[in-house]
């Protein structure tokens, strides 16, 4: 289990059904890093702790792999976070 599906999953007070949900971010989250490799060089972006929470979470889960590369990128580049 993945660090943040093992955070995600135990945080007090969470129900069964947002523990599947989180398990299910983490899992979608981890494929993509296998299918787009190009991903890894802003792990630390994606699992920034960013103000919109799980919001930012389900974004990565389900964005066009583009526009999260064009994203980090322009983090990156503007020094943030």
């Amino acid at each position: 289990m993945s660090k943040l599906s093992n955070y995600a999953s135990w945080q007090e007070g969470e129900t069964a059904k947002e523990r599947e949900i989180a398990r299910y971010r983490a899992e979608r989250i981890g494929r993509r890093f296998e299918q787009y490799p190009e991903l890894e060089q802003y792990r630390d972006l994606i699992y920034y702790d960013w103000p919109e929470g799980d919001s930012h979470l389900d974004w990565i889960a389900t964005a066009p792999i583009g526009e999260i590369l064009d994203w980090a990128a322009a983090i990156r580049a503007q020094g943030e976070p």
